[in-house]
């Protein structure tokens, strides 16, 4: 037998506090001198290093997304989770972002911040809140406080569950460590069967598949909104538009050599991710030699022209335009460094999606429409050829777009899935 599966679950912890004691040591001071250095603070430092003040409700289930991501799971998780389990919640979130999140969507909510998994904050955290349960939406790994949750009889249900090929790959090399955490947990709902059978592997028990909550969170522009879209960009219904959208950082320049190259017929509308980013993408296409009239909705007394560019330069209407598109190109993954957008709610308005290679913020939309065969990846370089493909070939257009959005239905329904498999099994209040 492997020695790390021989070690006695005493054994585990102290290896555990060991460790994470003498990364304690360097990883809060790396971060601090990281961020003085950028002339940022730390928010909430002090909790996260030493658990939480004592005002705190009690006795509530802890609902925790780590980052922007998982908090804006909550909305579907939280209300779901309180109606069937009868409970109240205590939210929680680690990054900067995710309790920004925390803070602007849930005022009227207990909230608090995650403790780094450091013996003493672990200790305190569950001293002060003595949850009934702790529900992880996805899976991050907190050996830490799953141990001493496991030690308490409190109850750990991982939500939305994902284990990546690569974060599989790392597991397995450490499962005589990770199945001891696992093993106790009363239920794991995974996003797919294939991340169901990785948490299998490791060591989890009891795992069902549920769907991914990202499918819920897609809501699709009423038809009074798209025509409303339609008419004041003044498009032409005879003439397939080419969308693209949430772009940064210069995104807007290679998608237009890409048109002007693959398809100058077609109309051709930017929306960038930042609407103050109006001036710059119309100075892109005055750059680029199309030479054709720029209309920003932002600055816009009329309509524009039959063979204008659209710049949709405000907030609000992007839904609506992946509605009117016919091919979507989905920004923040060709270069940004933005690692991608929801290129999923694309997909579900029924637009051919094309990404970059830049996509590792969504991996679980990405995987869906992988699976689905509803979505084409291609490099800045091949970006005017994979578009000359699509607009030349229609059939291969249209079966892009049905297995998008046919993925993205059959995604759907996840949150009423996670409401009938939790309502199984509540939890009980730990001694």
């Amino acid at each position: 037998m492997h020695p790390i599966r021989r070690l006695s679950w005493q054994a585990l912890v102290m290896v555990a506090d060991t460790l994470l004691s003498l990364a304690c040591l360097v990883i809060p001071v790396a971060g601090i001198l990281r961020r003085l250095r950028r002339g940022s603070g730390i928010p909430g430092l002090r909790y996260k290093c030493f658990g939480p003040s004592a005002d705190l409700p009690s006795g509530r289930v802890v609902v925790h997304g780590v980052s922007l991501g998982e908090v804006g799971l909550m909305g579907l998780v939280v209300p779901e989770l309180e109606r069937v389990w009868r409970c109240s919640t205590l939210l929680t979130s680690t990054t900067d972002t995710g309790w920004q999140a925390l803070q602007r969507h849930w005022q009227h909510h207990p909230r608090a911040w995650w403790p780094f998994d450091l013996p003493w904050a672990v200790e305190r955290f569950l001293a002060v809140t003595r949850p009934r349960a702790v529900v992880l939406l996805e899976l991050e790994l907190w050996p830490r406080m799953l141990m001493a949750c496991h030690r308490r009889g409190i109850p750990v249900y991982v939500v939305n569950a994902r284990v990546s090929e690569r974060s599989y790959r790392g597991y397995r090399r450490a499962r005589g460590l990770i199945a001891p955490l696992l093993r106790p947990v009363p239920l794991a709902l995974a996003q797919n069967a294939r991340w169901g059978a990785h948490l299998r592997a490791l060591g989890c028990q009891q795992v069902q598949v549920s769907g991914s909550l990202k499918a819920d969170l897609v809501r699709l522009a009423a038809p009074d909104v798209v025509e409303d879209v339609r008419q004041r960009l003044n498009l032409d219904s005879q003439r397939p538009i080419l969308l693209v959208a949430s772009t940064s950082d210069d995104e807007e320049r290679p998608c237009i050599k890409a048109w002007r190259e693959a398809c100058p017929d077609w109309q051709l509308v930017l929306c960038p991710r930042h609407p103050e980013r109006g001036a710059q993408v119309a100075q892109a296409l005055a750059h680029s030699g199309a030479r054709l009239p720029v209309w920003r909705w932002s600055n816009a007394a009329a309509e524009p022209s039959a063979d204008a560019v659209r710049i949709v330069d405000a907030i609000g209407h992007l839904s609506a335009l992946y509605a009117l598109a016919d091919i979507a190109i989905v920004g923040g993954s060709l270069g940004s460094g933005r690692h991608g957008q929801n290129m999923l709610e694309a997909a579900a308005h029924g637009c051919a999606t094309v990404v970059g290679m830049d996509t590792s913020n969504f991996p679980d939309a990405m995987t869906l429409l992988r699976e689905a065969n509803g979505v084409v990846e291609t490099s800045v370089e091949d970006l005017a050829a994979c578009l000359r493909r699509l607009t030349t070939d229609s059939s291969e257009r249209e079966r892009l777009a049905a297995a998008g959005r046919a993925g993205w239905r059959a995604a759907c329904g996840s949150t009423q899935r996670c409401q009938r498999l939790l309502a199984r099994v509540p939890p009980r209040i730990p001694r």
